[in-house]
C-alpha cells in the first residue's frame, strides 16, 4: 500500500520539498501532503508514491486509544481527519509553528468522540449533568 498523496500538474514554478530540486509550471509533481510536493524528474515524488504507509508513534498511539471505543466510532469522519493529522505530524510534514495547532485539534476531536461514544457504565443522571457541566466548560474555554 503506497502512500496517500496524487499527481498533478504544477500551476507555478516550486522546488522539491525533498531533494529542493526545482520544477516548473506545468510540470508533473506529487503532492505527499498539504503543502509537501516531490518532483517527478527528481524522482522523489515516484519514490514516496510507493513507500509503503508505516504507523508512527504519534498513529500508533491514536489507534491505540480508539481500540477503546465501540468499533462504530473508527470509521467516522473525525477519527479519519485525526489519523490523517497523525501521520503528518509523524512524517514531519507539518510546519513547526502548527504542531500546537496539529495537536490541539487532535484534542479537541478526541474529546468529542469520548462525548459521542461514552463509556456505557455512566448512563445515571448525575454522570449526564457532569459531562454536560464539562462539554460546556471546555467549550467556553476553547479547549
Amino acid at each position: 500500500m503506497g502512500s496517500m498523496g496524487h499527481w498533478f500538474q504544477a500551476g507555478r514554478d516550486g522546488k522539491c520539498a525533498h531533494c529542493k530540486k526545482p520544477f516548473k509550471a506545468g510540470d508533473d509533481v506529487y503532492a505527499k501532503n498539504a503543502g509537501v510536493y516531490l518532483g517527478q524528474d527528481c524522482g522523489c515524488g515516484h519514490v514516496a508514491e510507493n513507500e509503503p504507509v508505516i504507523a508512527g508513534p504519534r498513529e500508533t498511539a491514536l489507534m491505540e486509544d480508539l481500540s477503546r471505543l465501540p468499533a462504530e466510532a473508527v470509521n467516522t469522519l473525525i477519527v479519519q481527519n485525526m489519523i490523517g493529522m497523525a501521520r503528518q505530524l509523524d512524517e514531519g510534514d507539518v510546519a513547526p509553528r502548527e504542531v500546537t495547532n496539529y495537536t490541539k485539534e487532535l484534542r479537541l476531536n478526541w474529546l468529542t468522540l469520548q462525548d459521542a461514544y461514552p463509556p456505557a457504565d455512566e448512563d445515571d443522571e448525575t454522570g449526564e449533568a457532569r459531562k454536560k457541566r464539562e462539554r460546556r466548560a471546555r467549550e467556553a474555554g476553547g479547549y
